[in-house]
């Protein structure tokens, strides 16, 4: 799973989620000729019990919310 979210200086931010639970976050300079993605966190989801399915950012930008087949959890 993935989730994007360009803000309005211009920046792309991209969360992916790995085959084992960890979130790896991204940040793009949309602005620039060739755009490079820059590694900004990584976070393991250990707080589910099942696989995770589904990963997003939260609408003010400052959380990720994880979702398993039972939890959903918010990351900061």
């Amino acid at each position: 799973s993935m989730d994007c979210l360009l803000a309005p200086n211009g920046e792309m931010k991209v969360a992916l989620l790995l085959q084992n639970n960890t979130v790896e976050t991204y940040t793009l300079k949309t602005t620039e000729k060739k755009p490079t993605g820059t590694k900004t966190s990584r976070l393991t989801l250990s707080g589910h019990r099942t696989d995770v399915r589904t990963l997003a950012f939260s609408s003010d930008n400052i959380a990720i919310l994880s979702a398993s087949g039972e939890t959903v959890k918010v990351w900061n």
